[in-house]
């Protein structure tokens, strides 16, 4: 009896997702989770080792119902996970269900980061720990996330304009309620800042994959007009499609 091969691959991605029966309240605690689950990304990305799961990523659906299914394992009160590991190249996703804390809601915007980054983190492990992870990856991202005082913030390349007299750069920042703000300064030779155009998006837009997309975008046109990514791919970016740096533009 031949026994199939399970591949494994490198699970980076972890997301958040709010059941479609869910409360306006587990709706506020995933946008105001989503910057963290961003930066935790990052952080996974970023470290030295992977996670080798069969998936590629994790998925946790906010209820506000018992977690108790058919066919999940707890690993506690709050928290039901698929018992069986997801068969490799179905394109699932691992994870299970999770309670939202009402509490965290209610945290001040200061706050709200690093009780949101325990939150995540201790169900990463109880699901490393069920599937036999290396936890060392987990470890690595929360730290990742500390070192940065778990505020999302993003920055791009520089682009130089072709007569190299200016740089433009675009940079990202998702705030305690989950809103993107998308900025592009654009500074001259001493650094000066002389055009900042801002565009903010709702809560789960330019996650990583966006962002990653959006930052290969940046381009001159000429020496004084710019353009990231078109208003029709990406919407949101509408305001950035077209900046010329020759007028004013602040905010």
């Amino acid at each position: 009896m031949t026994v199939a091969r399970i591949r494994r691959r490198k699970m980076v991605f972890i997301d958040v997702w709010p059941d479609h029966d869910i409360s306006s309240a587990a709706r506020t605690f995933a946008a105001q989770s989503s910057p963290v689950f961003e930066l935790y990304i990052r952080g996974l990305h970023a470290g030295e080792k992977r996670i080798a799961a069969t998936t590629s990523w994790c998925r946790f659906v906010l209820t506000d119902q018992p977690v108790a299914h058919r066919h999940h394992t707890l690993l506690g009160p709050d928290f039901a996970v698929i018992t069986e590991e997801p068969p490799d190249s179905f394109g699932l996703s691992d994870g299970g269900w999770a309670r939202f804390d009402p509490a965290l809601i209610a945290l001040p915007p200061a706050d709200r980061g690093p009780a949101y980054l325990d939150w995540l983190h201790q169900r990463m492990v109880r699901l490393a720990e069920l599937r036999g992870w290396d936890r060392r990856p987990l470890e690595d991202a929360r730290q990742y996330c500390l070192d940065r005082s778990v505020e999302a913030r993003f920055d791009g390349p520089r682009r130089q304009s072709p007569d190299r007299r200016h740089t433009a750069a675009l940079s990202l920042h998702i705030d305690p309620d989950g809103l993107r703000h998308v900025a592009l300064t654009v500074r001259n030779r001493a650094r000066e800042v002389i055009t900042a155009r801002t565009t903010t998006a709702r809560p789960f837009f330019c996650d990583f994959h966006d962002w990653r997309s959006v930052q290969r975008q940046v381009r001159w046109l000429s020496p004084t007009m710019l353009s990231v990514g078109d208003e029709y791919s990406l919407p949101y970016l509408a305001p950035l499609a077209r900046v010329d740096i020759t007028e004013p533009g602040v905010g």
